[in-house]
C-alpha cells in the first residue's frame, strides 16, 4: 500500500457464536449464574481495493466444542460467510490479531497472501505456554512464523497507512487494540479487553484478565483517540450499526 493517509471502511463479520459464557468472564464481579451466547467476530477493513482483516474467528466448530466443552455454532459454511461479507481471502493483504485466543485465530490459514501481525508479548506467551494456547489453534501460525510480524513496545504504531496498533494488555499478556482511520473519524476495535457495550458504558473492566490494572486503564486509552465508533469483541449489538 502507498505511504499516504488512507480512509478505511470497517465491517464486522459474524463467523459464529459460542456459549455459555458467564458474566464473570465479561465483567469484573459479574454474576456467574448469568450466562449466554456471544458472537465470534472478524473485522473486514477496506480501502481503494485493499483488504485487511482483524481477528479471524474460531476454527472448525466440532473441534472447538470438543476441546473447550462449549456449544460452538456456525449457521453456514465459512466459505458462504466470506462470500456474503465480500471477504476475498486471497486478496487480504494483512491479518491483525488483537490476541491469540482460540476464537480470534481460527481460520488464519485461509489468507494465503497475507502478512500477519501480533504483539511480541502475546507471541512469546503462546510459544512458551502451550497449555494456554493449544496446538489446535496455534500450530499453523507457528509453522508459518516467517509470515508473522511481531509488534514491539507499548506505544501506538501505524503499521499500515491509516491503521494503528496500541498495546493494552490486561486480558492477555500481549493484547492490543486496533485503531482505524475512517471517513467519520477513528474507529477502535478493542479485542477482548472490552467485550461488550456495557463494559464501555459503565467502564467495567473485563472479568477474564491477567492484569486488572491494565484492564482499568484501557478506557482512558480508548478515549485518547476520540473515536467516533468503538467495536467491542463479543457483543451482538455491533451488527445493529449497519
Amino acid at each position: 500500500m502507498e505511504k499516504e493517509k488512507q480512509i478505511w471502511k470497517i465491517t464486522p463479520v459474524l463467523t459464529g457464536s459460542f456459549g455459555m459464557v458467564r458474566d464473570d468472564i465479561k465483567y469484573r464481579n459479574g454474576k456467574p449464574e448469568n450466562q449466554g451466547f456471544v458472537p465470534s467476530v472478524m473485522f473486514l477493513l477496506e480501502t481503494c481495493g485493499h483488504m485487511v482483516v482483524v481477528d479471524t474467528g474460531f476454527g472448525e466448530p466440532p473441534v472447538c466444542a470438543e476441546k473447550l466443552q462449549l456449544s460452538v455454532k456456525r449457521s453456514q459454511s465459512l466459505e458462504d460467510i466470506f462470500k456474503e461479507a465480500y471477504v476475498k481471502p486471497k486478496e487480504v493483504e494483512a491479518v491483525i490479531f488483537t490476541h491469540l485466543h482460540w476464537d480470534h485465530v481460527g481460520n488464519a490459514e485461509c489468507f494465503t497472501n497475507a502478512q500477519y501481525y501480533c504483539h511480541e508479548k502475546e507471541w512469546n506467551r503462546a510459544e512458551n505456554h502451550p497449555e494456554e494456547y493449544p496446538e489446535e489453534w496455534f500450530s499453523w501460525l507457528r509453522r508459518n512464523r516467517d509470515r508473522v510480524r511481531l509488534i514491539r513496545g507499548e506505544s501506538a504504531q501505524e503499521i499500515i497507512p491509516g491503521i494503528y496498533i496500541q498495546y493494552v494488555g490486561g486480558h492477555t499478556y500481549g493484547s492490543q487494540m486496533v485503531i482505524v482511520n475512517t471517513e467519520e473519524g477513528y474507529g477502535v476495535i478493542t479485542g477482548d479487553v472490552v467485550m461488550t457495550e456495557k463494559n464501555l458504558q459503565e467502564e467495567i473492566p473485563v472479568g477474564l484478565c491477567i492484569n486488572g490494572k491494565e484492564c482499568e486503564t484501557v478506557f482512558e486509552k480508548i478515549r485518547a483517540w476520540k473515536p467516533v465508533m468503538i467495536y467491542p469483541s463479543h457483543d451482538f449489538k455491533i451488527f445493529d450499526r449497519r
